[in-house]
């Protein structure tokens, strides 16, 4: 009972002060400042030429729900500037399994941006197209004939595709 009732008081005593921030998926407007603040940091830590993210890996950072907040961003920032080989992070690099691993993130859509629906459909499936092939290929194996019938299109369909969006298919 007496060790109960000193881990109380001490919490309390260090317990001085207790603030609330606001999940850094409600605070969009930060991520960029924070992703400039991180590439600096780890820019002059590996000595590597990576000077920031372009527009469009920016655009995909902010619209992730960051579920560890600011430590995952600087975790995905840290990997970025250590694995980069050029002067800019994009999409695509975030795309290869150092950020989106986990599954396809929910797009946050700009309504401001749209001028018709059928560009905005055309951009849509060119964003979500490649990433769904790839996780049929890879849940079958990357046998193209089952991942073809999985996706209801034909075998050629596929492999027209797969040259398209230029994916590694085993």
């Amino acid at each position: 009972m007496q060790a109960g009732r000193f881990r109380d008081d001490l919490y309390y005593r260090i317990k001085v002060v207790s603030f609330h921030l606001t999940p850094l998926r409600e605070r969009p407007e930060d991520i960029p400042l924070l992703i400039d603040h991180f590439v600096q940091k780890y820019h002059g830590k590996y000595n590597k030429a990576v000077q920031g993210f372009s527009p469009e890996a920016v655009e995909l950072m902010i619209s992730y729900a960051w579920p560890g907040n600011v430590r995952e961003l600087e975790n995905v920032v840290n990997q970025a500037v250590l694995l980069g080989e050029g002067d800019w992070v994009d999409a695509a690099d975030l795309g290869k399994g150092l950020f989106f691993g986990k599954g396809i993130p929910a797009q946050r859509i700009d309504f401001h941006r749209i001028k018709s629906l059928k560009k905005a459909m055309r951009d849509i499936q060119q964003l979500y197209e490649p990433r769904i092939i790839e996780h049929f290929l890879k849940k079958n194996h990357y046998n193209k004939s089952k991942t073809a019938r999985d996706l209801s299109i034909t075998r050629k369909t596929l492999d027209d595709k797969i040259q398209k969006f230029d994916i590694q298919a085993g």
